[in-house]
């Protein structure tokens, strides 16, 4: 029940804002689960241009992505990094999409996706260090 209090609780931006979180990453799932990961990407960002997020600072962003995937069960790293791409560009932020690669302690591959910004990850908790970065995805 303390979600549903704190969701009435936020202001009708904020709301607004979680909802097309929300939005974002059901379709970006949906579309991982049918389509190859740079079709899905080009259609994020085809579909991403036409609905700006103008005023919205990207701590609000970086607030509405891990707050919604949080609640979506299932929701991994390349869904959350996709619709946080997309909400980044609808507020005029330029990010890149990065995956990286490393050794787990059973010495097979695990992948990560996250969101780079100015050179940076955007979402600053992550501890990215075992993971070594592949080159950039085409567009």
């Amino acid at each position: 029940m303390g979600a549903v209090v704190r969701l009435i609780r936020l202001g009708r931006e904020q709301r607004a804002l979680l909802v097309r979180t929300v939005l974002w990453l059901v379709a970006v799932r949906l579309g991982l689960a049918i389509l190859p990961l740079l079709r899905v990407r080009a259609l994020a960002e085809r579909a991403s241009r036409g609905q700006p997020l103008s005023g919205r600072p990207p701590s609000e962003i970086r607030w509405a992505v891990l707050a919604a995937a949080r609640r979506l069960p299932g929701t991994r790293c390349l869904p959350r990094a996709l619709a946080l791409q997309a909400l980044l560009r609808q507020a005029g932020v330029a990010s890149e999409l990065r995956i990286g690669v490393a050794k787990n302690p059973k010495g097979s591959l695990v992948a990560h996706a996250w969101v780079d910004c100015d050179g940076e990850p955007f979402l600053r908790d992550e501890d990215l260090s075992p993971y070594t970065p592949l080159s950039p995805l085409p567009n």
